[in-house]
């Protein structure tokens, strides 16, 4: 199994400036995963501006569906995994 720990960003934290008061973290398995999709969002404030959020959505094969919006770091430790486990 593939587990991958991230921490997950509340929406209602983006306009916040204290947001990294507002993470969750959490383990989401990677196996089975039949789409990965995901949003670049386009938000700025004071605290983080060259920080990169990110929407991802994971669909399973036993039809469980993932969405959460992460920050750049995590966005491409998903991605990474996800790419090797194609190939």
């Amino acid at each position: 199994m593939n587990f991958v720990k991230i921490k997950t960003v509340n929406q209602s934290s983006l306009k916040d400036s204290q947001q990294e008061q507002h993470n969750n973290e959490m383990y989401i398995n990677l196996d089975q995963i039949i789409s990965f999709e995901y949003d670049d969002l386009d938000i700025k404030n004071s605290k983080s501006e060259d920080q990169k959020y990110y929407q991802i959505i994971l669909k399973y094969s036993k039809g469980a569906v993932l969405d959460f919006i992460v920050i750049k770091k995590y966005f491409y430790k998903i991605k990474t995994v996800l790419d090797i486990n194609s190939v």
